[in-house]
C-alpha cells in the first residue's frame, strides 16, 4: 500500500485532484457547467506539467528509449490535455499560453548558461501560486465562456493567498534541501515568521471569501478550510513524515470541495 501511495503521490495524480477540485470550487462559486471533458483535461494537463517540472532534469539524463512508466504517462496526459482543451478562441488561446510560459520558464532557462526562474531570487513560491491560480481560476471562466466580472478580482486575490500558504509545509520541509540562493520564505523570515506571515495571509484569504461567496454557509466551509491549513501550517516541521506535505497537506482543495458538494446536496 505505500509503494502504490508513493506512486499515486510521485506520479503527480494527487495534485491533479486537487487542482480539478480548486477549478470546481471556482466553477461553483461562479455558477457556471463544465462538460466532463473539461474536468479531465485539466487533470492531464496538471499531471503532465507536474511531472515535467519535478523531472525533467533527470529525464534528460537518461536515454530517451526505453520510455519509463512516468514518461509514458506523461505523453499520454499531454496528448489527452492538447485534445481535450485545444483552444477555439483568443482567451482561450491566451490562458493557456500564459500557463505554458510559466511552466516552461519555471523549468527551463532563457538561455544557456542561465538560471530558470524556479532558481532565481524569491520567485519560486509565487510562481506555484501564480500557475494553480490561472489553472483552477480563468481556465474554467474561458472555456464556458463567463464573462469577466469585478468579483473574479476577488476570487483571484483568494485563491492566491490559499495555494500560496499552502505551499509553506513544502518550503519548511524543503528548507536544508534548497539553495540559498533561492530566498525562500523560511530563508528570509525563518520558522516562525514563515508560520506568522502565512497565517496573515489566510486571515486576507477568510476576509476575500466573506464578501465573496454566495451564501454564509459556504462561508463558514472556507473559514472551516483555513482552519484546517494554519493547523497543517503550525505543525509543520524541517523534518516531515513521507506524506505530511506530499498528501495530507495537498488533500485540502479536495476535502473543501467534497465538503462543498456534500452540502449542497444536503441543501437540495
Amino acid at each position: 500500500m505505500r509503494s502504490l501511495l508513493r506512486f499515486y503521490v510521485q506520479s503527480s495524480l494527487h495534485v491533479g485532484f486537487a487542482v480539478v477540485a480548486l477549478t470546481k470550487i471556482t466553477a461553483h462559486y461562479r455558477e457556471i457547467s463544465l462538460a466532463n471533458s473539461f474536468w479531465l483535461g485539466v487533470f492531464c494537463l496538471t499531471v503532465f506539467g507536474y511531472n515535467l517540472i519535478k523531472n525533467s532534469p533527470l529525464w534528460w539524463k537518461k536515454p530517451l528509449w526505453p520510455l519509463d512508466r512516468l514518461k509514458v504517462m506523461s505523453l499520454l496526459a499531454l496528448a489527452v490535455a492538447v485534445m481535450l482543451l485545444f483552444p477555439t478562441d483568443p482567451w482561450q488561446w491566451m490562458v493557456l499560453l500564459s500557463i505554458a510560459l510559466l511552466s516552461g520558464f519555471y523549468t527551463f532557462p532563457l538561455r544557456a548558461n542561465h538560471k530558470n526562474f524556479r532558481d532565481r531570487h524569491g520567485l519560486k513560491i509565487y510562481m506555484v501560486a501564480a500557475a494553480w491560480t490561472l489553472v483552477s481560476v480563468f481556465l474554467p471562466v474561458v472555456y464556458s465562456g463567463d464573462a469577466f466580472e469585478y468579483s473574479l478580482i476577488y476570487l483571484l486575490f483568494s485563491r492566491l493567498l490559499f495555494v500560496l500558504v499552502a505551499t509553506l509545509p513544502f518550503e519548511l520541509r524543503d528548507l536544508h534541501a534548497d539553495a540559498v540562493h533561492l530566498a525562500t520564505w523560511p530563508q528570509k523570515y525563518g520558522i516562525k515568521g514563515t508560520k506568522i506571515r502565512g497565517t496573515m495571509a489566510l486571515m486576507g484569504f477568510v476576509g476575500i471569501e466573506y464578501k465573496l461567496v454566495p451564501d454564509l454557509d459556504y462561508f463558514f466551509l472556507s473559514l472551516l478550510m483555513a482552519v484546517i491549513l494554519v493547523a497543517f501550517l503550525w505543525k509543520s516541521r524541517t523534518k516531515q513524515s513521507e506524506f505530511y506535505s506530499s498528501f495530507w497537506v495537498e488533500s485540502l482543495p479536495i476535502v473543501w470541495w467534497l465538503l462543498i458538494e456534500f452540502f449542497t446536496l444536503s441543501t437540495i
